[in-house]
């Protein structure tokens, strides 16, 4: 699984972007002190040529994940009602799922942190609890860790996945 994946374009590049194949990574803040983040937990454009390699496996099962994601939210009855009063889940699993595939894409940059804040704000703005915001990102992870420890043969992607992963949603949580 791992041929090919070393050998990166950078020519011509610039800095914070790389290529795998036709397709491109990006890690790239205006902002310093995001930049700062970045740097300071070390999120790379490694980790997001990871991500975006195992991305492209898990893809077909991410409903799966994001069910799974929601049937345990559900069962929570005050997290039910916050979305029975603001939202439907059909509505939330769609938003999660392109959520989702948006971090596998590796395009990390001004753009992402701003729709991220806007997540933020509405979850606040609706009377979610940071206690349950926090948890749901470690319910998230938590799926897709499982999910790729499972599927991923090759242990030593999965394991870089995995960093990558906790890396990113640490990343967004900083954000919030």
């Amino acid at each position: 699984m791992m041929g090919g994946f070393k050998d990166l374009f950078r020519v011509n590049r610039p800095e914070g972007v790389s290529v795998i194949g036709e397709q491109f990574v990006m890690l790239s803040f205006q902002d310093e002190q995001v930049g700062r983040q970045v740097d300071f937990i070390d999120l790379s454009v490694d980790d997001l040529q990871v991500l975006k390699q195992v991305g492209m496996v898990i893809a077909p099962r991410l409903e799966e994940i994001v069910d799974g994601f929601y049937s345990r939210v559900l069962a929570i009855p005050v997290l039910k009602e916050i979305i029975d009063d603001h939202s439907t889940a059909d509505r939330l699993r769609t938003t999660l799922l392109n959520h989702v595939r948006e971090m596998m894409e590796g395009q990390f940059d001004e753009a992402f942190c701003e729709q991220r804040l806007t997540i933020a704000k509405v979850h606040y703005q609706i009377g979610l609890e940071p206690q349950w915001y926090m948890g749901a990102f470690q319910l998230l992870q938590d799926g897709i860790v499982q999910f790729v420890m499972a599927e991923i043969a090759d242990q030593r992607l999965a394991n870089r996945f995995n960093r990558a992963i906790a890396k990113v949603f640490n990343f967004e949580q900083q954000l919030v």
